[in-house]
């Protein structure tokens, strides 16, 4: 079984779209990705991770409206993961 299809079964489709149909949480998330792009840490990765914090902003606020919820989902995952100390991945049953 691979990484995506693992993660597709997983209760994370269901928390990430909490946000994704949320406006204030989803504002909140974007909020606390701008606050881990303002920490030190590898300059690449903030980089590739400033398209994700402005897509996610301009989503929040109502600037951005021509998305797919479904990639709103895997962004907001994404964004989860960068942010979040825990490794869902590695809770995530390896044989399924």
């Amino acid at each position: 079984m691979d990484l995506i299809a693992r993660f597709l079964r997983s209760d994370w489709i269901k928390k990430t779209a909490h946000y994704a149909y949320n406006p204030k949480r989803l504002k909140a998330l974007a909020l606390r990705l701008g606050i881990y792009l303002s920490k030190k840490g590898p300059t690449r990765l903030k980089e590739q991770t400033k398209l994700l914090y402005s897509y996610l902003k301009d989503v929040s606020t109502g600037k951005y409206k021509d998305y797919h919820t479904n990639s709103l989902i895997f962004i907001i995952a994404t964004v989860i993961y960068l942010i979040t100390p825990v490794d869902f991945v590695s809770n995530m049953p390896l044989w399924g």
